[in-house]
């Protein structure tokens, strides 16, 4: 989510975080419902093999967007990785794209 006034402002936001990420946008930026300051994207990438790399892989794009992320997890299930969850809020940490207010990301198969 970036805290931004509008849909150009956004955009360049949006564009910010890209130009950091191997990513593309499932969901074009929209006002948060509950807060329309806040205006929400969702993004995908491909997740690394093996599944080391992926991990790496994902928390390093994180990292190129802020720093100050809780991680939760990881999931294993039979001893292997199904998965982790971050969180970012910019009270608790540093934004590197501009504009950026809240983020996250999970992996693996979540509800």
């Amino acid at each position: 989510m970036f805290r931004v006034n509008d849909r150009v402002a956004a955009d360049r936001c949006l564009a910010g975080a890209l130009d950091r990420l191997a990513a593309s946008v499932t969901e074009e930026p929209k006002p948060y419902w509950k807060k329309p300051e806040l205006w929400e994207v969702s993004l995908r990438s491909q997740f690394g093999s093996p599944a080391s790399e992926g991990v790496v892989s994902v928390l390093s794009a994180a990292n190129a967007l802020a720093t100050g992320w809780y991680v939760s997890g990881p999931v294993l299930v039979d001893g292997q990785l199904s998965g982790f969850e971050g969180v970012f809020d910019s009270q608790w940490g540093r934004q590197h794209v501009t504009g950026l207010q809240w983020a996250s990301f999970s992996v693996g198969e979540f509800p």
